[in-house]
């Protein structure tokens, strides 16, 4: 067992805050999973990408597949490619690099978007930010904040504090 700061083993507390956070991620995610494959036959990957497209715009595969918190690059290409068969999504080649070519939600694509957003925020609400009060997600937020640090920069792959805000509405202009 390799361990870090001379210690071999968690504390009861440790252990149990752990666990809370593994069964709280995976009760959630559940639900959210459920909903977007009842009401949209997709999952939360899919929902995922359709996010990060409608807030960052016009992007390549490469840097959204980067930046998937829950999704791996090899899934997204696959998963892209099947929003870009439904007509979700579409190519476009950038003129100086032919080798490179941008991903957009096209007009039924954002009107996809959309309705998917709605799902996920409704039963994320629900089921994560219902039973929690200001302080609580105050507390989670400066949390996350904590552990972003403790990690290297070139472990986070994508999972940096600004990755958290990917799924809210894209910005009006």
């Amino acid at each position: 067992m390799t361990t870090t700061g001379g210690r071999s083993a968690l504390t009861y507390e440790e252990e149990a805050a752990w666990l809370a956070l593994l069964f709280s991620h995976a009760t959630v995610m559940a639900r959210v999973e459920a909903a977007l494959a009842d009401r949209h036959g997709i999952s939360f990957s899919t929902c995922e990408i359709l996010c990060r497209l409608a807030k960052a715009g016009p992007t390549s595969v490469r840097t959204l597949a980067g930046e998937l918190v829950s999704v791996s690059p090899s899934r997204a290409s696959r998963v892209i490619q099947e929003l870009v068969n439904e007509g979700h999504l579409r190519r476009q080649a950038v003129q100086n690099d032919g080798r490179i070519s941008l991903i957009s939600l096209t007009p039924s694509g954002r009107r996809y978007t959309a309705a998917v957003q709605k799902t996920f925020a409704a039963v994320a609400y629900e089921h994560f930010v219902a039973p929690l009060d200001e302080t609580d997600l105050a507390n989670m937020r400066r949390i996350w904040d904590k552990l972003c640090l403790a990690v290297e920069p070139r472990d986070r792959a994508g999972s940096t504090n600004e990755s958290i805000h990917h799924m809210s509405a894209p910005e009006q202009s």
